[in-house]
Order: C-alpha cells, then sequence, then structure tokens
C-alpha cells in the first residue's frame, strides 16, 4: 500500500466529511469513478477480432484493432466476454531415443498388412 503522508490523510478526512453532511453517505456518487479507457464500440471490435481470428493472442488483436488498453484491461475484456483465454498447453517433443525405435519399429513391420498397422499406436 502507498504512503500517505499527513496532509492527504487529512484531505481524505475532509472530503469523507463533506460527502457525510452533503447526503448522509459514504459511498460514492454514481458517474464520479474513472471514465473507462474503451468504450462498448472498442470493446465489440476487439472481442470480434478475438472471435473471427481464434489462434491470436489479445495483444496482438489489440494492437490489430488499435485498442487502447493495458494488458490487464484486455484481459478483463476477453473475460467479460465469456471467450477462453488460455495459453496453449506445451507438449514435450520425442527424444532422439524415441525417434531410433519407431524407426527401427518401422523398419522391423515395413511389409505387415494395413489390419495390423491400424493397430499400431504411437503415443508420446
Amino acid at each position: 500500500m502507498p504512503y500517505l503522508s499527513e496532509i492527504q490523510k487529512a484531505q481524505i478526512v475532509t472530503k469523507l466529511e463533506d460527502g457525510w453532511e452533503q447526503d448522509h453517505s459514504m459511498r460514492r456518487k454514481p458517474g464520479s469513478r474513472r471514465p473507462k479507457i474503451s468504450n462498448q464500440e472498442k470493446d465489440a471490435d476487439f472481442v470480434g477480432f478475438l472471435t473471427n481470428n481464434p489462434f491470436v493472442t489479445a495483444g496482438e488483436a489489440a494492437n490489430e484493432t488499435r485498442f487502447s488498453g493495458s494488458q490487464p484491461t484486455t484481459s478483463r475484456r476477453v473475460k467479460e466476454s465469456s471467450l477462453k483465454n488460455r495459453p496453449a498447453a506445451k507438449k514435450t517433443l520425442l527424444t532422439v531415443e524415441q525417434r531410433q525405435l519407431r524407426i527401427i519399429f518401422s523398419l522391423n513391420y515395413i511389409y505387415r498388412d494395413l489390419q495390423f498397422c491400424d493397430r499400431v499406436i504411437f503415443t508420446n
């Protein structure tokens, strides 16, 4: 949490007291928040681009559509749109030994019939 000076603390207390005197509430007034970076049209363009290009990252989509939000903002817009934003799974590559064993197996059974080949399954 950032450090607040005594002056800043006094200003906060004064604003809260003024708000209490006016409407006897500590709640924020409607519309008193910081304005959004984007509007509904920009959000729709951004989400539409992601929907039409599912293999594009959110950052690339933001650049293409000139979406002015930060990375957390783009993530929030994706989550709000109910799109799934998960990174792709990292698949391990075959080792040299695994490749050699597969080649040896293939060479040993190269002349077998198709029924045999249909039953062969290689997994990583």
